[in-house]
């Protein structure tokens, strides 16, 4: 019997690869289990309504998109974008090839984060915040009403209040990158 993968699956790992991220990695940022992100991707079973929005919102494209509604490429604007330091001062300038408004790159050591500074958070995302005065990259996680932040370092499984006064959100993670040559 041919089993042909549904459009869908074809999508959804064309944009996961697209944006450099592992079944793994991906399947923690959007809070499903890898099996069940490998099952989608390769046409086993199809994702619920929820989870379906938190790939969408996670990965900037529509639902229209992944399930094959609209055949279109999803749209994309190249920008100019600042990299930013922790003084808040822009060092240099980096293309990007963007959609959001308002994003810039926040620079720290040899890491890159692209950030869009918009306060809609959903469950899963990744976002740069400073913790007790330190760069901290975390998931967000909803516990019943509320959420929480979970930094992704292996040396703190504590949760923090999102609403926390002693923690700065930075912004939404849409990208990291690491350089290798420092100039």
């Amino acid at each position: 019997m041919n089993h042909e993968i549904p459009i869908f699956s074809k999508r959804l790992k064309q944009c996961r690869e697209q944006k450099g991220y592992t079944i793994s990695r991906f399947a923690c940022y959007v809070n499903i289990s890898k099996s069940l992100l490998s099952s989608y991707e390769n046409g086993r079973c199809y994702p619920t309504v929820k989870n379906l929005q938190i790939i969408c919102n996670f990965l900037n494209i529509s639902s229209d998109y992944l399930l094959g509604v609209d055949l279109s490429v999803p749209k994309s604007r190249i920008q100019i974008l600042p990299v930013i330091n922790k003084d808040q001062s822009t060092i240099s300038y980096r293309c990007c090839d963007c959609c959001f408004e308002n994003c810039y790159y926040f620079k720290e050591q040899s890491l890159l984060y692209l950030i869009n500074p918009s306060k809609k958070y959903i469950c899963g995302q990744l976002i740069l915040c400073q913790i007790s005065k330190k760069l901290t990259p975390c998931i967000i996680h909803q516990l019943e009403n509320h959420f929480y932040l979970c930094p992704t370092n292996k040396t703190n499984y504590k949760l923090y209040d999102i609403n926390d006064k002693k923690i700065q959100i930075i912004g939404i993670v849409l990208e990291k990158i690491e350089l290798l040559i420092e100039k």
